[in-house]
């Protein structure tokens, strides 16, 4: 049986580090890139999670934990951590903890954006606003809440109607399909300010909590109001159509209707003739003929 542990977040000025109970963070600048210290074990880049099927918040652990280990993790972390960006990551640690059996597995952490092959190689945590993480901005294209063209607030979508002030006040987490590797997910947790993220990240600290949610995205207000939703149709990466698929799709469907329309044309076109040949209109001279002989 796995025993709960709880992974503490503290400061080292000392040391220029960032502890999480045996993982570290280096805080010079340069130093982007960052591994639990007890893993030796390299990234194969490959995903064989049993999650295809549901990625949603309430089979989030199956999708970060494997074997009881880190499932190959990318935590992308804001410019400067402040306190409420080390609570949001401490309710994030403390619930992939308690269903580890050991300090194993693989997890990373940038404090830089990282480069395409790294995207591609991790499961991705993104922690922080458009202001401090420069990979939320990219994703905004990609997000189920997005932010206004200014990133000062969110956006209403089809799911909810958002106005000005409200969308600054929010914290959402999204759980998508990763846009780097269709075989991965990004867990998102995004807000126009740090409480915002901190908000987000209170429906996370937990399997209690995140379990509640059967979509695969969550909003948090300040009042703390959540509501929960489910964007994709089907949870499933394979069924979630890409851009180029369903531009395809369109095209062949144009190309059979132009099909269609020249074989009625055709069609139309042959019954003309044999009726004009077989059945030929009578003449003037043959109608008056007729009216003659009457």
């Amino acid at each position: 049986m796995v025993q709960n542990r709880t992974l503490q977040v503290r400061e080292d000025d000392e040391k220029n580090t960032c502890i999480y109970s045996g993982l570290f963070i280096d805080r010079h600048s340069g130093g982007s890139s960052c591994r639990n210290r007890r893993t030796e074990q390299q990234s194969n880049h490959t995903f064989t999670q049993p999650f295809q099927d549901e990625a949603i918040f309430s089979n989030y652990l199956n999708i970060s934990i494997q074997n009881q280990t880190y499932a190959d993790l990318g935590i992308v972390l804001p410019e400067k951590l402040t306190t409420d960006y080390f609570k949001a990551l401490t309710n994030v640690l403390n619930l992939l903890g308690n269903y580890t059996q050991s300090n194993t597995g693989d997890i990373t952490f940038y404090r830089n954006e990282p480069n395409k092959n790294e995207l591609v190689s991790h499961n991705l945590i993104v922690l922080g606003t458009p202001k401090d993480n420069s990979l939320i901005k990219k994703l905004n294209e990609h997000l189920y809440f997005q932010y206004s063209d200014d990133f000062d607030t969110f956006i209403s979508n089809e799911k909810l109607s958002i106005e000005s002030d409200y969308g600054k006040s929010i914290g959402t987490a999204q759980l998508l399909f990763s846009p780097y590797n269709r075989d991965a997910v990004s867990l998102v947790l995004t807000g126009v300010d740090s409480e915002a993220v901190y908000l987000a990240s209170t429906q996370l600290k937990s399997q209690a909590n995140a379990s509640i949610y059967q979509g695969d995205a969550v909003v948090v207000d300040a009042n703390y109001r959540r509501y929960d939703y489910r964007f994709k149709k089907e949870a499933s990466a394979d069924e979630d159509e890409s851009v180029l698929s369903r531009i395809i799709s369109q095209k062949d469907a144009v190309i059979y209707g132009i099909v269609f329309v020249l074989a009625v044309v055709i069609v139309v076109l042959v019954l003309y003739f044999v009726i004009k040949r077989y059945y030929p209109t009578p003449t003037a001279k043959e109608k008056g003929g007729e009216q003659n002989d009457q």
